[in-house]
């Protein structure tokens, strides 16, 4: 999807049926690289940031930006 910089396809064969949203872009990547495990990068799109990763049960989830949010 053009605004958000993935699609389906990017998202493997086991999508994420669950997000964490932040407003905060810089805050989608420090969820990510705390709380995730095996982190990627799925898009940095217009200010849109998008990571998948995985929880310690093995669940995909991914951690994006809405671009919503305070400042």
């Amino acid at each position: 999807m053009y605004h958000i910089g993935f699609g389906v396809n990017d998202l493997g064969v086991s999508p994420p049926t669950m997000a964490l949203l932040s407003g905060d872009p810089e805050r989608a990547r420090l969820i990510a690289q705390t709380y995730l495990q095996d982190v990627r990068l799925l898009s940095e799109n217009r200010g849109l940031n998008s990571y998948m990763g995985y929880l310690p049960n093995g669940r995909p989830i991914l951690s994006a930006t809405s671009g919503i949010g305070f400042e």
